[in-house]
């Protein structure tokens, strides 16, 4: 049955049949909820799938630049005793790009050892600059060459119930020189067994023996968001069309959830699309730079935005067509052929506005979000 289907058969057995939309959105919220209890209840052998799972080895100074110097020397990292902002003497490759992914979702939220001592990555400013959590303790320095950025914790997909198995396999590499032997299913660790056992937790080696869940990671949820209608050249949005959006947080590259809808109507062809975060009381969502006797992270520094668009909605009324289906917006432009294209919208920390452009920014094919109210494992 689809979903029209099963309102009528719910409708004609309490022998209550109205054609309310408020009435509808709630048989459909009710329908949702069963759908999810029965689902819950047992492991289907449909809802089990297997991924590769990429992990990160550690940047080190001899390890990772973009051939600004010679790879044989060493990059030297300089800070000042009591500040939280490092600065390197060449770019580090990987805190720019890792494939085709923005460096800042896996190695913020990640640590810097400096002087033997650990400091949380908050936010990575450029190939030369990052800012951690709180005050460096060492004595200033200049050039160090002894600091390393661990990839110590990994988020596992947001619509992973359980780990069934993790492992180290032959594949996706082959068994060419060079490449690891299959070292077979690594242990699964509880943390008071861990605390038994008391592993070395910054023990290296080329593949780990065991994982250790860890508590959940709580991004801050979205508040209010704002839209205004701009007339500007080089706009392509339908006109006479209604849209619903909303925003969320993405903070160490992990979504929160999402903010209060707002719909709005176009009435030109050249119409843009402002948006503009605020919180509850109206006032903009955004953070200030960084300042050098900042001791304490300023209020929402590394809280990037990512905007979504509800697919599940008609454009020619403004009404929904049941459950919101919200659909991240993606760059887009003028031009296919660019290699960010279809790169998700990611908001600066230090902006609190975005204008919407093109039309092709509203892929119905592109990535969905997945109810997690933020909380991510």
């Amino acid at each position: 049955m689809n979903l029209t289907s099963l309102r009528e058969r719910i409708k004609n057995v309490i022998d209550y049949s109205p054609d309310l939309q408020g009435f509808n959105d709630q048989l459909d919220q009710l329908i949702n909820d069963a759908y999810l209890q029965i689902w819950t209840h047992k492991r289907w052998t449909f809802a089990t799938k297997t991924i590769p799972y990429r992990f990160y080895i550690d940047i080190l100074p001899t390890r990772d630049n973009e051939n600004v110097i010679a790879p044989a020397t060493a990059v030297g990292a300089s800070w000042f005793q009591g500040e939280r902002r490092v600065e390197f003497d060449a770019s580090i490759d990987r805190l720019v790009k890792v494939g085709n992914l923005d460096a800042s979702v896996i190695w913020e939220g990640a640590y810097i050892q400096i002087d033997n001592y650990e400091y949380r990555i908050n936010k990575i400013l450029s190939g030369k600059f990052l800012l951690v959590d709180e005050p460096i303790k060492a004595p200033r320095e200049l050039e160090n060459v002894t600091w390393e950025i661990k990839k110590r914790f990994y988020d596992i997909p947001e619509d992973c119930l359980e780990l069934l198995y993790l492992g180290h396999r032959d594949y996706p590499f082959n068994t060419n020189a060079g490449s690891y032997p299959p070292f077979g299913k690594a242990t699964g660790l509880l943390p008071r067994r861990e605390e038994q056992v008391n592993l070395r937790a910054d023990y290296k080696a080329s593949y780990a023996e065991a994982y250790i869940p860890s508590p959940a990671f709580q991004v801050a949820p979205a508040e209010k968001l704002s839209l205004t209608l701009r007339t500007e050249t080089g706009g392509n949005l339908n006109n006479e069309k209604y849209y619903e959006f909303c925003w969320a947080f993405e903070k160490d590259g992990k979504i929160g959830s999402l903010s209060e809808p707002a719909t709005i109507k176009t009435n030109d062809t050249n119409n843009t699309i402002r948006f503009t975060f605020t919180s509850w009381d109206g006032n903009q969502i955004v953070s200030d730079a960084y300042n050098s006797n900042d001791e304490n992270p300023t209020p929402w520094e590394g809280y990037r935005k990512v905007i979504f668009y509800n697919k599940n909605f008609n454009q020619t009324t403004g009404e929904r067509s049941g459950l919101p289906c919200w659909i991240q917006i993606i760059n887009g432009g003028s031009t296919r052929n660019v290699e960010t294209f279809n790169e998700p919208v990611v908001v600066s920390d230090l902006t609190s506005t975005y204008d919407l452009f093109y039309i092709n920014q509203m892929d119905n094919g592109s990535k969905r979000y997945i109810e997690i109210d933020g909380q991510h494992q």
